[in-house]
């Protein structure tokens, strides 16, 4: 009845949730009542009966149009990524993860943990030469990486602004590539996946790491170290140089008169 629908929030005018669901010309109407509990009433429109209905997410029928959008423009799963080629003009930077880990690089604890796979740095086709005390900065490759993989989606217009500032190519364990073209301006970065029609647009501090990467980012220096008997090194601004030494005092007080 009309006061049964009202009170199970399922009526025609009293409802939490009204999905219409078009198909084969019509439109099929169901009226939801939002619940925590493992039973959802749910009444077909038309229909007089009101059914439980179970594994409902109630929450997430949302009237928002956003929320039935993904947010995600380009997603590819981290440990799928196997190469990630940026070409800046003429200029090459390669990072490349193929070769198998160096021996006795697992846990060493028996477990069935995967061993992590070394990057490799090439720079216009060359592979970089680590000098003594040099080291991969795998900090500024995991921005790269985190960077590629999942781009935020905030739809731009899919015809280019410009010439591309660069072009990125990640290349996937099973040898698929996806190619991404970038315009950066001075505040914003236009991104587009080949093969797509539409584009998308982010803030340019997201692609940083991308856009500026070189040698200089890519690869770690050794700390420079401290000079024998230099102490802390750290003096105070105004502060002598020297050790103060204090004056000297008399060892008798002077008589008075």
């Amino acid at each position: 009845s009309p006061a049964k629908h009202k009170q199970l929030r399922v009526g025609d005018k009293d409802f939490d949730k009204k999905v219409i669901l078009p198909a084969g010309g019509k439109d099929t109407t169901l009226f939801v009542r939002a619940t925590k509990g493992k039973t959802t009433p749910v009444r077909l429109g038309g229909d007089d009966r009101v059914l439980g209905a179970s594994g409902v997410p109630t929450g997430a029928l949302s009237a928002v149009a956003r929320d039935w959008v993904s947010s995600s423009y380009a997603e590819i799963a981290r440990d799928d990524i196997d190469k990630i080629l940026i070409e800046r003009g003429a200029q090459k930077v390669e990072l490349d993860r193929t070769a198998a880990p160096a021996a006795g690089s697992g846990s060493g604890t028996g477990s069935a943990a995967p061993a992590p796979r070394p990057w490799r740095v090439a720079i216009d086709g060359a592979p970089v030469a680590l000098a003594a005390g040099e080291t991969i900065n795998n900090f500024e490759i995991e921005t790269i990486l985190s960077a590629v993989s999942t781009i935020v989606a905030e739809p731009a217009d899919p015809k280019p602004a410009g010439t591309p500032t660069a072009v990125v190519t990640v290349t996937k364990r099973d040898g698929k590539t996806v190619v991404f073209d970038l315009v950066a301006s001075n505040l914003t970065a236009w991104i587009k996946q080949r093969g797509l029609e539409r584009a998308t647009s982010l803030d340019k501090g997201r692609l940083e790491a991308v856009l500026s990467s070189d040698r200089s980012k890519l690869v770690s220096k050794p700390e420079p170290k401290p000079t024998p008997g230099a102490g802390s090194g750290i003096r105070l601004p105004g502060m002598s140089p020297e050790p103060i030494v204090p004056p000297s005092w008399p060892t008798t007080s002077p008589e008075c008169t």
